[in-house]
């Protein structure tokens, strides 16, 4: 705020005592109450909206703006935002975005009531599963000054894994028992694998997957492949897909080396 000016006078105003740099206060912001930040679709890279909850000590002025902290420890993706609320009055509202912090103008300011229907939509969630983080809820004046805020807001914000639906892992070529057979893959996938990622296929226990370096190779069409080193950790094979792949239908996808089948015959089993 400044400082203060503390003096006393005679009564014909002749100073007496004064301090011309008495202790100045420090303004801290207001608080929001009933918090909630919920991500309405919650699978990895998928679009999604957010719906935001509370209540603000003190009213938005006009031209002021709510401002959503998203979380910066797993970052969600954001395209065109806009934000709709009919108990603030905000109808496809464009919003903008800096540092993971999404600023919803509130032209017609708000009185500060507790409000639960405040949804963002044009962003997609991060593409590692897990907490992402906390929120925060802030609320300024036209010039973005501070007035309300709440930090550190746990969300309902779990993303999970994305389905692979009608997958499939078939052997070919070799189904003698101990024999080495092509282990051939497919599934349709919601998400896609970025550059540099990982397609993991669990092997049942009956299998021997031989753990030396370069001795499991895949080969593919789509993801496009061509005799690739793929690690293994226990029952895993990792895949290497350096270019990323698109979400959709892979397929002709193979492990051409480094399988043995179980040496029972029948379903193979653990």
């Amino acid at each position: 705020t400044g400082v203060y000016k503390i003096q006393t006078q005679t009564s014909g105003s002749i100073a007496i005592d004064e301090d011309n740099a008495a202790a100045e206060s420090t303004i801290v912001a207001g608080a929001v109450t009933n918090t909630a930040c919920v991500v309405n679709n919650k699978a990895a890279g998928q679009a999604t909206t957010v719906t935001v909850s509370g209540q603000f000590a003190h009213s938005v002025p006009a031209s002021g703006f709510i401002k959503i902290g998203f979380p910066a420890t797993n970052t969600f993706s954001f395209g065109t935002l806009v934000a709709n609320s009919a108990t603030i009055g905000l109808t496809n509202v464009s919003c903008s975005v800096s540092n993971n912090m999404v600023k919803i103008p509130a032209a017609s300011g708000y009185a500060g009531a507790l409000f639960s229907d405040l949804v963002i939509s044009g962003m997609s969630n991060p593409a590692i599963i897990g907490d992402p983080g906390t929120w925060s809820i802030t609320t300024a004046d036209s010039g973005e000054a501070i007035i309300d805020q709440a930090t550190g807001i746990a969300g309902d914000d779990t993303i999970v894994a994305g389905a692979i639906s009608a997958a499939n892992a078939n052997l070919s070529a070799d189904l003698t028992a101990g024999g080495s057979p092509t282990v051939n893959i497919s599934g349709t996938l919601t998400t896609n694998i970025p550059a540099g990622g990982f397609i993991k296929i669990t092997f049942p226990a009956s299998f021997t997957i031989n753990t030396a370096a370069g001795a499991v190779k895949a080969s593919g069409t789509s993801p496009a492949l061509t005799n690739v080193n793929c690690a293994v950790s226990g029952q895993v094979v990792s895949i290497p897909v350096s270019a990323g792949f698109t979400a959709g239908t892979f397929n002709n996808l193979r492990i051409t080396q480094g399988i043995t089948n179980p040496h029972i015959t029948g379903i193979p089993s653990g």
